[in-house]
């Protein structure tokens, strides 16, 4: 399946006539973007960089895959031009004392971060349901909900949106980046898998949990990646989950087997060794503990807890 990643910078070096100017405009290294377009080169069998006396250029079907991706990039930032302008109608909370905030299950790119703590200072409780459906049905929740704001990465016109919904708020949609890949959030991955990850914690194997939702699975791509964990299983299902760890001579996520990353966690209410991953791709916040941990790691484990700021769940 071609990667969105690939075609983005694909049509970056098209648009900028250079691997270096389009490298610099993400930002990525330029070997980034050439090892992206090399991986497209491979699976749909087709050249699409040249060395020529100007250096590495495009070939001739690339530029036709750029220009027709180019379409998709341009109505996508038409798009964010038009969300952009309905922000003010969804930033206008200072007057409440919670908020609901849908995101949509097509939604796994972006730092929620900066939305958290805008409503944090305001003294706004941010609350998540843990709902999955399509963007239809989120449509008509926020419609019906005067204190929810939508969420959500949108292919289809706003202006069509807001003419069946009227009373839906958005929020900031990054559509400027849209693939999960992109390098402002790997350089702080890569420096909290090495903080955080002591040899007490990488001798267990992991089990990687996202319910509901399929935000967190290019975190888990990513942190496999990287090599410094060992991933036994990947899941988005509570019971799923659970069997798994009953067969495997445990119980429940308190598993003493297991350490259990994850990122809703629904009912599991005796989560001590579940630790949630952010959707702006950072290990995360809000971190249950076990007792059989090192203090060394517990320490580890509270620092994150503290760093960040975590929507209530509810």
């Amino acid at each position: 399946m071609l990667k969105f990643e690939q075609l983005y910078y694909l049509y970056l070096v098209h648009r900028f006539n250079s691997v270096k100017l389009a490298a610099e405009s993400i930002p990525v290294t330029p070997s980034a973007v050439s090892t992206a377009i090399h991986k497209l080169e491979k699976e749909i069998g087709i050249s699409l960089l040249e060395r020529t006396y100007r250096g590495i250029e495009l070939t001739e079907p690339a530029c036709k895959i750029a220009e027709a991706f180019g379409k998709v990039v341009e109505q996508m930032e038409n798009v964010q031009k038009i969300i952009e302008q309905t922000n003010s109608k969804a930033l206008d909370v200072q007057d409440k004392k919670h908020l609901t905030l849908y995101l949509s299950r097509g939604y796994y790119q972006g730092n929620l971060t900066d939305i958290f703590n805008m409503f944090e200072k305001f003294g706004i409780e941010v609350n998540i349901p843990d709902t999955s459906c399509g963007n239809e049905r989120y449509l008509q929740f926020v419609n019906d909900d005067k204190d929810a704001v939508l969420l959500n990465f949108f292919t289809e016109p706003i202006d069509k949106i807001l003419a069946d919904y009227p009373n839906v708020r958005f929020i900031r949609i990054a559509t400027s980046r849209p693939c999960v890949y992109c390098s402002k959030d790997y350089p702080l991955l890569s420096e909290d898998i090495k903080e955080i990850t002591p040899k007490e914690v990488l001798k267990l194997p992991l089990l990687m949990f996202s319910e509901g939702y399929d935000l967190a699975l290019p975190i888990f791509e990513m942190l496999e990646t990287h090599g410094k964990l060992n991933i036994v299983g990947k899941y988005n299902n509570i019971a799923v989950l659970s069997a798994f760890l009953a067969k495997n001579k445990g119980v429940s996520v308190c598993s003493e087997n297991y350490l259990v990353f994850g990122q809703h966690f629904g009912s599991m209410k005796d989560n001590s060794r579940v630790i949630p991953i952010k959707t702006e791709m950072r290990i995360s916040v809000l971190v249950c503990y076990n007792k059989k941990l090192s203090e060394e790691t517990q320490k580890i484990l509270q620092t994150i807890a503290k760093e960040t700021v975590y929507a209530k769940h509810k």
